[in-house]
């Protein structure tokens, strides 16, 4: 295999999740000689500054939303989809200059539409092949789906990160009745199983965008129940370095290292987070009950948490979130079945490795 074989890898930057991701993909091409380049903005920037401190890495600036208090998420982003369009249009000049310093081989985008090129094969991983609106304005789901799937279809490769059979972690988003060509490359965590004794009643996991993670921070910060418990917190802020002063006696954390997050993680009797899809996987993987409170809005989170309500997952509504309601779910929480699928998304990068990285 020739060393000069290069892929860039860039993932979408609303929130974490895509970026933490990506990471076994990473891994994988590195432990088969591949150079990597890796391309981010924001939080995702300052992840793959830390996570891969030897890697080339450009700032790529993404589609920049706003999120509404009042509209569900869905629906402020349908609203921004002529934003989003010529945001994507952006990312393809963005990718243009960078592919004039680099020469690339591959090009592995994760929720990044605009990142292919005719030049360049691609690759597209997303777990959203269908969109979910909000009941009240799911007509606009037909139009949504075909500008999105418009927009992957440019892609030489469409890998879904999830199981094809049942029981899978997505349902129905990642589940259509037409495959279209996509390949399933099982569920991806950066994650591995440590053998630790249960340190922590519980741990939580703050993730996703503002405001709506410091309004769920603020939530659990105020609660004064936190001191009858062993807790540590994980902010999922990469890029600050001040904590929180009214931590109510836990363990915080802005930013952990995959092992230190796969320690607390496995330390913890259950934990309290989003369900946001990355985040499934990693306690997938590691096999560890959670209560999770999906980001307000999000359709896609609010449907994963009720598709995952199996006694190992239980689902608590933001505006109605009580810590005492929290750990209460928690404590009857059974810890989650054997985990399948962990190495097949090898196989996916072993193809397109044989196919234009030799």
């Amino acid at each position: 295999m020739k060393k000069n074989k290069t892929v860039l890898i860039s993932p979408l930057d609303w929130g974490l999740g895509h970026a933490t991701r990506v990471t076994p993909i990473i891994n994988y091409l590195l432990e088969c000689g591949i150079r990597v380049i890796l391309a981010a903005d924001g939080r995702a920037y300052h992840y793959f500054r830390k996570e891969f401190p030897d890697l080339i890495l450009y700032r790529l600036p993404g589609i920049r939303v706003s999120y509404s208090k009042v509209w569900p998420f869905a629906v402020a982003i349908f609203f921004q989809l002529p934003k989003i369009l010529l945001g994507i249009q952006g990312e393809k000049r963005k990718l243009k200059r960078l592919l004039k310093k680099e020469s690339v081989d591959l090009i592995i985008s994760d929720n990044r539409y605009g990142l292919n090129c005719k030049s360049v094969p691609s690759v597209f991983i997303s777990h959203q092949v269908n969109i979910l609106m909000p009941y009240q304005f799911r007509f606009f789901e037909r139009a949504v789906h075909k500008i999105l799937s418009w927009s992957s279809h440019k892609f030489t490769h469409y890998w879904i990160p999830d199981m094809a059979e049942k029981p899978n972690l997505s349902g129905i988003l990642s589940h259509p009745p037409s495959k279209n060509g996509s390949e399933y490359i099982g569920a991806l965590s950066r994650l591995e199983p440590i053998a630790t004794r249960k340190k922590l009643d519980f741990l939580i996991m703050l993730s996703g965008p503002e405001p709506q993670r410091t309004i769920f921070e603020q939530k659990i910060l105020s609660n004064t129940v936190l001191n009858k418990y062993t807790v540590a917190m994980v902010r999922g802020l990469p890029e600050n370095t001040d904590l929180p002063e009214n931590a109510q006696g836990m363990k915080v954390f802005n930013h952990v290292t995959a092992f230190e997050l796969s320690s607390l993680i496995c330390s913890a009797k259950y934990v309290i987070c989003r369900s946001g899809y990355s985040t499934l996987m990693d306690l997938y993987h590691l096999q560890t009950p959670a209560v999770l409170v999906p980001t307000p809005g999000q359709t896609e989170q609010e449907y994963l948490a009720r598709h995952l309500n199996n006694g190992s997952f239980k689902s608590i509504n933001q505006k109605k979130f009580t810590l005492e309601q929290a750990i209460e779910f928690g404590e009857n929480l059974k810890k989650p079945d054997k985990p399948r699928g962990r190495e097949v998304f090898k196989k996916a990068v072993d193809k397109v490795i044989d196919q234009y990285l030799k």
